[in-house]
């Protein structure tokens, strides 16, 4: 791929330069985004909600105004795990300072380092990424990684 001019900008995605695909951005860094229709996510910063998958269902729930969603307002863990998967399997990477919590840096800082040893992660300032080997193995990285 990388001969032919394209680069890894996701762990399974490739693009040639300034041709990433926009689709799903939002989810990859954490913005907001509203899903219309069955089975749709949304995600307002705080908190996600999944709508009723079944056609008819959802359908129906809209006209009778019955609630057709179930939620879940995420933890301080669950924001920090969630910008570990997400941000770990895209080219930008996690950025220190984005981690808010200290307990949460101090946690990523000591457990990053072995991966960084061995060649899996590498570094510029405060930003981690993933190096080509440690693409193949990401969901060994990041579930080290993780608040349990």
């Amino acid at each position: 791929m990388k001969k032919k001019g394209f680069f890894n900008y996701e762990i399974s995605n490739f693009c040639k330069k300034n041709y990433e695909s926009n689709h799903n951005k939002n989810y990859w860094f954490g913005s907001e985004y509203l899903g219309v229709g069955p089975s749709a996510h949304s995600f307002n910063g705080l908190s996600r909600r999944w709508n009723v998958k079944n056609n008819f269902l959802y359908m129906k729930y809209l006209k009778t105004n019955t609630k057709y969603y179930e939620s879940e307002t995420l933890s301080k863990r669950d924001t920090y795990n969630e910008y570990i998967i997400r941000r770990l399997r895209t080219d930008k990477g996690i950025n220190i300072k984005d981690i808010k919590q200290k307990s949460h840096k101090v946690f990523f800082l000591r457990n990053i380092q072995s991966w960084q040893k061995d060649g899996y992660i590498s570094n510029k300032k405060t930003i981690y990424f993933l190096e080509r080997k440690g693409k193949i193995i990401c969901d060994k990285i990041t579930e080290s990684l993780f608040l349990i």
